[in-house]
């Protein structure tokens, strides 16, 4: 039982998180008003073009955030301009998204069962980590990225049983945020809903929140989603809309140094994570296991038809997995002797 000085102890670093992920939110909020300002200005159309249905594909495909943004700006009746609506489904999806992220890291039995100086340096790194994927969104910076991470932070949610809700509520939860994906990125949709089938599949998977028939189902009619809605916003709604790139970029990829660079630097911490992961396979949770999967799932979409370069087409599924990477670098630095196998408890540390 934790003794009043240790309680204490938990409030101040809850407070103390709770100040770092505000300041970040508004940080970043304030920071990708002024790159949408900036974007306008060097092109005042390419956002009416988007609405109008003109613009090259894949991007006219990306309809999840830019329509909703288009809505709002249109009921303000001109009080609201595109950069303020985009402004604020980033400031919305970026919330939800760190909310829910550091809520799963205070809820795993690792870090209950963990020290005070383990848990300062889970979060410590959580933060760390967090600031560094999110430098690089503003990198060839889009609407949909924050978006594509606060959708997947949902469905880490719902996967790992965060909120007590019955299982078909949540499987439910889960085919919705995948249609939703399907209009913002597809293919981390379809990563997403490969890595929930997969795991399902697997040995183990009757450890599952869903339970194994509910997550194989709900795989499959999220992948069918996804893939459906892709389908009707290409071949339906923007048929004769063309390519602005190759479909496939992996010699590109290869060849390219900057390209090269980008997936090294941007995304080393993310391999180290996938290496310390693959050792501690068996300690992970089940929708840890889901996640990672879908990861790497996803990483070889982006390699394969993205150009590398656009390393915030795969940072939000750095970012949802932040517990995960928080746990095994805490355990791989500190040397804690609790194993790295957690589990969702029954409170949260703020």
């Amino acid at each position: 039982m934790q003794t009043e000085t240790s309680k204490a102890s938990g409030r101040r670093l809850g407070k103390f998180v709770l100040l770092f992920i505000v300041l970040i939110i508004g940080s970043y909020t304030f920071l990708s008003y002024w790159q949408y300002s900036k974007e306008f200005y060097q092109d005042p159309a390419q956002w009416s073009s988007l609405l109008q249905g003109h613009a090259a594909a894949p991007a006219q495909y990306r309809l999840g955030v830019v329509f909703p943004a288009g809505f709002i700006s249109k009921l303000s009746h001109g009080h609201l301009a595109m950069r303020h609506t985009l402004t604020l489904m980033d400031f919305g999806f970026l919330a939800i998204g760190i909310s829910i992220t550091f809520l799963l890291i205070s809820s795993t039995s690792f870090y209950r069962e963990a020290s005070y100086s383990g848990r300062c340096v889970m979060n410590l790194l959580a933060i760390l980590l967090l600031l560094f994927y999110l430098s690089w969104t503003f990198w060839y910076h889009k609407p949909e990225t924050i978006a594509n991470f606060g959708l997947l932070a949902v469905a880490a949610a719902l996967m790992a049983g965060l909120w007590r809700i019955p299982r078909l509520v949540a499987a439910l939860g889960l085919i919705v945020v995948s249609a939703y994906l399907g209009t913002i990125r597809a293919d981390s949709g379809l990563a997403l809903n490969l890595g929930l089938l997969s795991i399902a599949l697997l040995p183990g998977g009757r450890s599952l929140p869903l339970g194994r028939a509910t997550q194989i189902a709900t795989g499959i009619l999220g992948a069918a989603a996804v893939l459906g809605v892709e389908s009707y916003i290409k071949y339906v709604l923007y048929p004769h809309n063309p390519f602005s790139d190759r479909l496939f970029q992996l010699i590109t990829n290869l060849k390219s140094p900057v390209n090269l660079f980008c997936v090294i630097f941007a995304l080393m911490p993310y391999f180290v994570v996938l290496a310390l992961s693959r050792r501690y396979w068996r300690k992970l949770e089940s929708w840890e296991r889901a996640l990672v999967i879908a990861s790497i799932v996803e990483f070889l979409f982006f390699f394969v038809v993205a150009r590398a370069d656009e390393v915030r087409l795969f940072i939000p599924y750095t970012m949802v997995l932040l517990p995960t990477s928080a746990m095994l670098l805490c355990h791989v630095l500190l040397g804690e002797q609790t194993e790295p196998s957690h589990g969702l408890a029954d409170e949260t540390a703020f």
